[in-house]
């Protein structure tokens, strides 16, 4: 990934088509679609991803029991910025719909994430090692 203004330079003629503005192309990483939309950031998980996963829960929502949907639920390794939130509710809603739809008792909405785990972004790995360092 290149930040740059918009200009004249060599980079961009040899580059031509492959240069894309995040303002209107996403940058993905990590199961994540970071955009720039309305002056600001917008995290979510990106689009085929957060298509398996409902599907995934709309698959199992009548298969399975309340806690093991929400453990799943709760277990998505995803950070609860405000857009990857709806997207949750967006599938805890399809997974009620479908469990109330046949009678089963209906997921709590506690097993979504609200509040995003602090990291210490240089912090030892808890086992005292390097990254990458052979045990």
């Amino acid at each position: 990934m290149l930040l740059a203004t918009h200009g004249e330079h060599p980079f961009f003629a040899e580059e031509g088509g492959n240069v894309r503005d995040s303002r209107r192309d996403a940058v993905k990483y990590a199961g994540y679609a970071v955009g720039f939309r309305s002056g600001h950031f917008q995290v979510r998980i990106d689009l085929p991803r957060y298509r398996e996963l409902k599907a995934w829960f709309e698959e199992h929502a009548t298969r399975r029991g309340v806690a093991a949907l929400a453990n799943a639920l709760y277990e998505l390794p995803f950070e609860p910025y405000a857009l990857v939130r709806r997207q949750e509710f967006h599938i805890l809603r399809a997974v009620n719909r479908r469990r109330k739809a046949v009678g089963m008792p209906l997921v709590p909405k506690e097993c979504i994430w609200l509040k995003r785990r602090p990291v210490k972004p240089f912090a030892e790995p808890a086992s005292g090692r390097t990254p990458g360092e052979k045990a």
